[in-house]
């Protein structure tokens, strides 16, 4: 079970790095509506673009244990 873990840490670890950026910009923000909103703007923007893989990390991983849970 080990590299299993080992590989799920370098897939957070590398979409952390990619995405950093966005978290960075939005928590120099004022306000925590303001940051919350711009979290989600950039990342509708980052997600939708088509070089990069269709959502995110967490709702893909939802969507794939959700499917395989189905599968039972």
């Amino acid at each position: 079970m080990q590299p299993s873990r080992s590989l799920s840490t370098e897939a957070v670890r590398t979409y952390a790095e990619r995405y950093r950026e966005i978290y960075q910009q939005a928590l120099a923000e004022n306000d925590v509506q303001t940051v919350i909103e711009r979290i989600l703007t950039s990342s509708v923007h980052e997600f939708t673009q088509p070089e990069t893989h269709p959502g995110c990390l967490i709702s893909s991983q939802t969507s794939s244990v959700s499917w395989r849970s189905s599968r039972r």
